[in-house]
């Protein structure tokens, strides 16, 4: 079973900027060669309204360009936060990373995660969309662990 593994900074990035700011705005999340998400880019220009977050893909790519890849930082997933507790991704979250894992060419799996709050608790569902030869792609639900 795979695991979404977020250290305990990235953790409290999240806390801090999706888990204070109205639903539906968002983030980049980053990782080096190991399976832990160790880098957080909140997309402070990217549009949320009460349906959607749209990330401000200029400033992401810039960001990815100038600074995670030259430090070895692969972008491994997209964090956004729903309203009304409602943990699962859309249909377009999930098309959204398709589309992005179809345009990588670095990793074969591409993070989803969905946050929620109540009354202040931050909660994260992880979810995971795989590369599979055979069928295209899939997304599932998978666990979050909070390391460190």
């Amino acid at each position: 079973m795979e695991i979404l593994k977020i250290s305990r900074g990235v953790y409290m990035q999240i806390c801090n900027t999706l888990g204070k700011n109205p639903p539906e705005c968002g983030g980049v999340l980053g990782a080096r060669e190991n399976d832990q998400i160790t880098e957080f880019y909140f997309d402070e220009t990217g549009k949320s309204s009460s349906t959607g977050y749209a990330p401000d893909v200029v400033a992401i790519n810039n960001m990815l360009v100038n600074d995670w890849m030259p430090n070895g930082i692969l972008m491994v997933g997209i964090v956004h936060s729903h309203a009304n507790q409602n943990k699962i991704p859309s249909c377009m979250d999930v098309e959204y990373g398709i589309r992005i894992l179809r345009a990588l060419d670095t990793v074969d799996e591409f993070y989803i995660p969905i946050v929620t709050v109540a009354e202040q608790d931050v909660q994260i569902t992880g979810y995971v969309i795989l590369r599979d030869k055979k069928n295209g792609f899939s997304c599932k639900q998978i666990e979050c662990v909070i390391i460190g």
